[in-house]
């Protein structure tokens, strides 16, 4: 019987142990679990405030993409202007250098002229002198 006895109190002095180890347990793992919800909690909100950053930066870069996109068509029209008006002078230059070599013939020609005078004038002369 002092067998049975004993073995009862083993029994029950285990289960005691067992019941406050699992006591103590369940309050260091409510603990740790109240510590990670903490970290997460803050983590997340340190996500929430670099979110609302990066959408701001996002905002300020549409913002500069529109501005340098007007900047862009403002540049290509300037460069179709400058377009234009090169190729309005080479015409022009054109036209110049082809009424330079149109003058430059008329000397020629009037070159040519002021010489067969100059022949006429001198045969007429000799004749006469004659």
């Amino acid at each position: 019987m002092k067998k049975k006895i004993i073995q009862i109190v083993i029994v029950i002095a285990c289960i005691i142990i067992s019941f406050v180890i699992g006591k103590f347990s369940s309050k260091k793992d409510n603990t740790q679990l109240r510590n990670e919800l903490k970290n997460t909690i803050e983590k997340l909100e340190q996500s929430e405030k670099k979110n609302e950053e990066l959408i701001k930066l996002t905002e300020e870069q549409g913002y500069l993409i529109n501005s340098h996109e007007t900047e862009n068509q403002n540049s290509k029209n300037h460069i179709n202007s400058i377009r234009e008006i090169n190729s309005s002078t080479e015409i022009k230059l054109n036209q110049l250098e082809s009424s330079t070599d149109s003058i430059s013939n008329s000397l020629n020609k009037l070159k040519e002229n002021n010489k067969i005078l100059k022949e006429y004038f001198n045969s007429t002369t000799l004749i006469l002198e004659e």
